[in-house]
């Protein structure tokens, strides 16, 4: 749910609403739909994909709009499909995409604002747009790109445009370098952009994770821009920030500062920017996030990508997932763990150091491998209460045998964790809340068994309390 915002604040803003459902099945198939709501448009889509192994994957859409104005309705429809493809033997990437505008009438989002307003240029209704994407990885040399983009309208040939672009990155200093040429028969103008961008790391004269940037722009009907700026990052890479300086190069009173900052937490991300030049002045501030509803309740979280998973780790409390600034756990134990690759190994790590108190997890690493689209369970095995290094002796004073085997059960009979004992009858055992039974055997026969009888101190100050018990 939002408001749409416009650079030009001539055109509305309208509120509206936008919902995406996703559905994994079996043999590589994906479901997807979607829905976006506002008082002056209306759009549905549904569509499937399929991964169709070593060649790739294919998607297939089909979109419905209605778009109001002040006299009608506008209804239309369009269909589309995509092909992506990643070839590792060579690090090379393709994507094609083409969307055909089955009526007159249908309309993106965008574009029916636009059109509600009698803009000149959106009023040209589109019939397709097809694009390319081929990204190639050149090792130690970097990577280039090229890509092409290519509108075409009912009544006039459109818009055509080719990027290509080159990136290097050595000892932390990074280089990119782009071509834009854009054609258009609409309004009879074509335009060649270039741009080069520096970035070189401040770590080693500040201590602190900072960059600085500076970016040069020409055009062929713009003045020359320059853009310098500096970007950090601190509490665990939680904080972001940066400021911007912005000049012309033949209009030096064309002048223009920019500063953001974003926060990334366990329930989602919240940000501010402000923005000054010699016409307007803007502050403003976004919050985002992402939600899960499962079996088990809702969990809120930072936004979700494509292909994510929920983390359950019940009764941990802020317990740190590697890798994702500001992704804990929640009060519960569960939180979303996004940027998942789909239909490979993925690994999702808790730090073991952020565990609460007589809180303890089997293991810290758990694997899964999602489809495209699909939110996967990451179920850690927890044990909550005391965590003790207990010394166990028999009724004549003698200690446990080295191996006996530990069991912790609940009132169910159920094993909660078991451990294994070490010299002079002590064990390591996790999650002892003076409840449970903890069962002692070192063989087969019934009489290889006994019960451990074990007092818990009032409070425990520290990660691990030491106890002893007798085995009856």
């Amino acid at each position: 749910i939002g408001r749409y915002r416009e650079v030009n604040n001539d055109y509305i803003d309208p509120v509206f609403f936008e919902g995406t459902y996703i559905y994994g099945l079996p043999y590589g198939f994906t479901l997807f739909g979607g829905v976006q709501w506002a008082n002056i448009y209306n759009s549905y889509a549904i569509g499937a994909s399929k991964d169709i192994g070593e060649y790739g994957a294919l998607s297939f859409d089909w979109k419905t709009s209605v778009s109001k104005t002040d006299t009608s309705n506008e209804n239309g429809h369009a269909y589309g499909i995509r092909y992506n493809k990643n070839i590792a033997q060579t690090n090379t990437e393709v994507s094609l995409a083409s969307h055909y505008y089955y009526s007159k009438n249908y309309r993106t989002f965008s574009e029916a604002i636009h059109s509600s307003e009698h803009d000149e240029f959106y009023d040209k209704n589109k019939k397709s747009t097809t694009s390319m994407l081929l990204s190639q990885a050149l090792g130690s040399l970097g990577s280039v790109n090229l890509s092409y983009n290519y509108d075409k309208y009912w009544k006039h040939e459109g818009k055509k445009s080719i990027i290509a672009s080159y990136g290097k990155n050595l000892n932390g200093v990074s280089l990119s370098l782009s071509y834009t040429k854009s054609t258009s028969k609409i309004s009879e103008e074509n335009e060649d952009l270039f741009s080069f961008l520096l970035s070189v790391p401040l770590q080693k004269l500040t201590n602190h994770e900072m960059y600085a940037t500076y970016q040069n722009s020409s055009s062929s009907k713009h003045d020359m821009n320059h853009d310098l700026g500096i970007t950090g990052v601190a509490f665990d890479s939680q904080l972001t920030w940066q400021a911007r300086g912005q000049i012309e190069d033949k209009s030096k009173n064309q002048k223009a500062t920019f500063l953001n900052a974003s926060w990334r937490g366990t329930y989602g991300e919240i940000g501010a920017n402000y923005s000054h030049n010699e016409i307007n002045r803007d502050i403003g501030m976004n919050v985002s996030g992402g939600v899960i509803a499962h079996s088990s309740g809702i969990t809120f979280g930072q936004s979700i990508s494509d292909t994510a998973a929920l983390v359950e780790a019940k009764g941990v409390s802020g317990a740190k997932v590697l890798g994702l600034p500001g992704v804990r756990t929640d009060f519960r134990g569960y939180t979303i763990s996004s940027y998942l690759t789909p239909y490979m190994n993925n690994f999702i790590s808790i730090d073991p150091t952020t565990l609460p108190i007589n809180t303890d997890i089997r293991q810290t690493d758990i694997q899964v491998v999602p489809t495209e689209g699909a939110i996967v369970k990451a179920v850690y095995k927890t044990s909550v209460g005391t965590n003790a290094l207990i010394r166990i002796t028999r009724t004549n004073g003698k200690p446990l045998a080295l191996g006996t085997v530990l069991s912790l059960k609940n009132n169910d009979g159920v094993i909660q964790s078991t451990s294994i004992v070490g010299e002079d009858g002590q064990a390591y055992v996790s999650g002892l809340s003076g409840v449970q039974k903890l069962i002692a055997s070192w063989g087969n026969k019934p009489s290889d068994t006994c019960t451990v009888f074990y007092s818990l101190p009032d409070k425990n100050k520290g990660q691990i309390s030491f106890l002893n018990g007798v085995c009856k």
